[in-house]
């Protein structure tokens, strides 16, 4: 079954049509006599490689992640079982994830009868699972056998690794050999070292990752003593003896780095658990500073700012159980802000803190903690300034008392919080600060009850967040947000056992490492397991871009100061800032230049000289020709020649006859006021080449975006997605998607548009853009054609122009997916164009009725009562409202009809299929409610719309009938 099929667009469907469950990708058909079919879970990594090397006579479809897998494939094979099926997915001892579902031992029975309707009942069928240690141990041998049984199908899976030049022989009989070769993920977690290394039963555990060596320290139960260990040369080996006894219980103990030293904050058993901090001098662990805190801490959280600075959060017992944070000053710890500083006393549950610090990259200290106020749970996020002290960030209350387990992450200065909601059966969320509110980051991220989840992001600035998933035995899982989605990172579910206390750090290539408590033992023997995702190397290879050049010091454009201030700020960490890398817009002025580091993406440039004394006229900063600024990484990226989509200037007024006349030339950098067009052209679209972005830097008259086909042949049904990002190409959110038709089936003069909706469009904003095809996503390549002109260009060759324009009245009268057209912002009599293309066998007959509301509600001439689409008498209510209008066409032809219509009306469409006569033909209607909830009718581009004509949407291409109508 296809998408929709254009060569423009469709918005999002009406209904939930059965494209909404899945993707389809089909290769060339030979006949068989064994039909091969493979099914891709749409989580597989690089799937376009696996996609690209099938061998011909192979059926293929990719499973959305976002729906049930199982029933995907039921809806996928319920016309043509099959004699063999191979699923490629992400696997684990006794099972594999297939979209949002769990194919496992507990959920075979519930699938029993759809697993048998996969299979031609007159021959044995082949299934062949291509997923990683499916049948390990006795789950897995369980697994198989029971499938097999249930199936009546034989079935083959792995007790080991699957990719990475390892395949199993059913693999060969699927995919060219040098796609076994090319294929480099394997997709499965593996054992750092041997599992259940720790010597002792443990009760307390944290890792982190110092470059590419992870590091763990761990709290031994029958002895209390502290042991840290660094996995090097293969092996987890001891760094030093601490030859201190731990205290307290869960996070009571934590390793932070730097500059490579590993540092370790404790609660001292032999001291009234006072907080303690000792660090390795490479022979022996030595004190820093004195004692942290006074007796009875608990729930500590050491970490480290950029600068170095060592900083530890702590419950207080002094202060009735409230948080203290305190900084490591001149060998002495000295508290940040007042001492029990938190709202409340902080909470503690199953042994695990409700609070987490985290420290900013320019400094600031962020914590967040659970708290009792009045007997009720809060949760709140506050900041530390030394101006203001301790302020809350958003809601005083940051989610009304539902949150469990907080965990604080801070990415380019935001703050992210990972929750347990007990108001939704304990499941993991991720939320962020945006724009003065948290917002939730994509849906919930567990499918079930998820314990104490821990968020991280990687140098790339992807998010991962670890947690024990109730779904599936509470075994340690990872997932990523990619995409708009949480995803998940290698397999679902990859430990044996259940893992309580889970935490992941993340080394500097992107390879994430994953501790927990492995209980493999039962009874409560828990070990210490570190597993890592070795084909997650996350090269960096974007380049920074130069954000924005703003006015620092005086705020004011207009100004007669000696000395000016402007204030650069970078997408991402730089270094090699320097004056040689800026100069003014006016080169005839001789200044003195100077750099300050607010943090490492923000910097201060200081304009200062004998020259502005006497300057009257607009100043203003640029990038040096050649400037030397590259990102962090191991092999820098130097700065991208990407104009900054914010630039503002001084206008210097030292004379009392002053020259300003008022133009804002904040555009001198190059990137303005037209590229030399004089300012015919007041709109401005910067598209940012490294991460994939266009900013709409200024509207002007302009107030909307318009996309358009330029080149490159659609061969199946595809989707545009436009994403709202920000300056980073970060926090996406999905702001509306268009579908095209494939271009061989239509006429060559077709070519619609489509404009986004103005009420969706702002000034400032950041846009992002991807081709969906065949269940691929490829982001935009983005070249600048004009100042108000982008062209975005695919891998596959397809490109599309956007442009910003002037979004009118009659710009798209269809609305929700051609529902209805909307005239009703119109005045007078309309003269109406319409040009009808056919491609089908059927002779239909298109026409409209009015609507009395928004819904499509119809006025029933005998009752005078309205009638919703779906009700009884709905078609016979709506026919007899029609429009004295009929439009047809001539297969594989293009007819012209002139119409006129009043203004002020809304009207409904419908199609009489392969007839004139609606009282003897079938007639469908653009409400789906009215045709049983199928979605018929869709948009394809401003005031265009197709028809699907065949029952139960046939072949979904939608361009059986394509209608194009103008308004003059």
């Amino acid at each position: 079954m296809k998408q929709a099929a254009t060569l423009n667009s469709i918005a999002v469907s009406k209904t939930d049509s059965s494209i909404q469950h899945f993707q389809k990708h089909t290769q060339t058909k030979m006949t068989t006599t064994a039909q091969q079919v493979v099914i891709f879970d749409g989580q597989v990594e690089d799937l376009s490689v696996l996609l690209s090397g099938l061998l011909p006579g192979v059926t293929t479809h990719v499973l959305s992640p976002e729906q049930n897998g199982i029933d995907q494939i039921t809806e996928i094979l319920a016309q043509r079982p099959t004699a063999s099926l191979t699923l490629v997915a992400h696997g684990f001892p006794g099972g594999l994830k297939l979209g949002t579902e769990y194919l496992e031992l507990s959920t075979l029975d519930n699938y029993a009868s759809q697993l048998r309707s996969w299979f031609d009942p007159s021959v044995v069928g082949q299934f062949n699972l291509l997923a990683c240690n499916v049948a390990v141990g006795d789950a897995g041998a369980e697994f198989v056998e029971k499938l097999q049984a249930v199936s009546n199908a034989k079935v083959t899976a792995s007790s080991r690794l699957v990719g990475n030049g390892y395949w199993p022989s059913v693999a060969t009989e699927v995919f060219t050999p040098h796609t076994l070769q090319a294929y480099r993920f394997t997709l499965a977690w593996e054992v750092v070292g041997t599992p259940q290394f720790s010597a002792q039963v443990i009760e307390t555990a944290d890792l982190e990752v110092s470059g590419e060596t992870p590091y763990v320290v761990y709290k031994n139960r029958n002895d209390t003593q502290l042991t840290i260990s660094k996995f090097e040369n293969n092996v987890w080996t001891s760094v030093g003896v601490p030859n201190v006894a731990a205290g307290g219980f869960a996070l009571s103990t934590d390793v932070e780095f730097v500059n490579g030293t590993p540092y370790v904050a404790y609660l001292d058993a032999n001291d009234g658990d006072t907080t303690k901090v000792i660090r390795f001098d490479g022979t022996n662990w030595v004190p820093v500073g004195n004692a942290v805190s006074s007796n009875g801490a608990s729930s500590i959280d050491l970490e480290t700012g950029s600068d170095g600075k060592l900083y530890v959060l702590y419950r207080d017992a002094a202060h009735g159980g409230r948080a203290t944070l305190r900084v490591l000053d001149n060998n002495t710890w000295v508290p940040v802000g007042p001492e029990g500083f938190s709202l409340g006393p902080i909470l503690q549950e199953s042994g695990i803190s409700q609070s987490d610090l985290k420290i900013g990259n320019d400094g600031t200290p962020y914590v967040v903690y659970n708290y009792t106020s009045g007997g009720v749970g809060n949760v709140v996020v506050q900041s530390f300034n030394t101006t203001t002290g301790w302020t809350t960030v958003g809601n005083t209350s940051f989610e009304t008392g539902t949150v469990r387990f907080p965990n604080l992450a801070i990415q380019n200065g935001v703050p992210y919080v990972a929750y347990s909601d007990p108001n939704d059966g304990k499941k993991a969320y991720v939320q962020t600060f945006v724009n003065g509110n948290w917002t939730l980051v994509g849906s919930p991220v567990s499918t079930a009850s998820a314990f104490s989840p821990d968020l991280e992001f990687d140098s790339a600035g992807i998010p991962y967040l670890v947690y024990p998933e109730a779904a599936a035995a509470d075994r340690a899982t990872v997932k990523k947000f990619v995409n708009g989605a949480w995803v998940d990172a290698g397999d679902f579910a990859f430990s044996t056992s259940a893992a309580p206390y889970t935490d992941v750090a993340i080394s500097s290539s992107g390879i994430p490492y994953v501790l927990y408590r492995d209980e493999t033992d039962g009874g409560g023997k828990s070990k210490i397991t570190v597993e890592r995702l070795p084909d997650n190397v996350v090269p960096d290879t974007i380049a920074p871009n130069l954000v924005s050049i703003t006015r620092q010091t005086p705020s004011t454009e207009t100004t007669d100061a000696d000395t000016l201030v402007f204030q650069v700020a970078f997408s991402e960490d730089v270094q090699g800032v320097d004056a040689g890398d800026f100069a003014l817009t006016d080169d005839d002025i001789n200044v003195n230049l100077n750099v300050t580091a607010v943090n490492a993406s923000l910097y201060n440039i200081s304009v200062s000289g004998e020259d502005l004394e006497d300057f009257n006229g607009v100043i203003g900063l640029e990038l040096a020709a050649s400037p030397t600024i590259t990102d962090l990484g191991t092999a820098p990226n130097s700065l991208s020649t990407v104009a900054p989509v914010t630039v503002q200037t001084y206008t210097l007024s030292n004379s009392d006859d002053d020259d300003d006349d008022g133009d804002d030339d904040d555009d001198d950098d190059g990137g303005g006021d037209g590229n030399g067009n004089g300012g015919t052209d007041d709109s401005l679209l910067t598209p940012f080449s490294g991460i994939d972005v266009v900013g709409l830097t200024r509207l002007g008259s302009s107030n909307t975006v318009q996309f358009q086909l330029t080149q490159g042949e659609i061969t199946d049904v595809s989707e545009i997605v436009i994403f709202r990002t920000d300056a980073f190409g970060e926090n996406d959110t999905e702001l509306t998607r268009f579908s095209i038709l494939q271009t061989d089936e239509l006429p060559s003069s077709y070519s619609p548009v489509f404009t986004i909706d103005s009420s969706l469009i702002s000034e400032g904003e950041f846009l992002q853009f991807a081709f969906i095809e065949n269940g691929v996503t490829q982001f935009a390549s983005l070249t600048t054609i004009t100042n108000s002109e982008v062209s975005l260009t695919f891998d596959n060759g397809v490109q599309l122009t956007t442009s910003v324009v002037n979004e009118s009245s009659t710009t798209n009268l269809l609305v929700n997916d051609a529902q209805s057209i909307d005239l009703t912002g119109l005045m007078g009599s309309l003269d109406v164009t319409f040009n009808v293309f056919r491609e089908a066998a059927d002779d239909n007959t298109v026409g409209f009725y009015v609507t009395e509301t928004a819904d499509g509600g119809v006025r029933d001439p005998l009752t005078n009562a309205i009638l919703l689409p779906g009700d009884a008498g709905y078609k016979e209510a709506a026919i007899a409202n029609r429009l004295d209008i009929e439009l047809t066409g001539q297969n594989g032809q293009v007819s012209t009809f002139e119409a006129s219509m009043t203004a002020g009306l809304q009207l409904g469409i419908f199609v009489i299929i392969d007839g004139a006569d609606a009282t003897t033909n079938d007639v469908v209607f653009s409400y789906g409610q009215a045709n049983g909830g199928a979605d018929h009718i869709r948009q394809l581009g401003d005031n265009t719309f197709g028809i699907e004509d065949q029952p139960a949407l046939g072949d979904m291409d939608f361009d059986d009938l394509v209608v194009e109508f103008s308004i003059r």
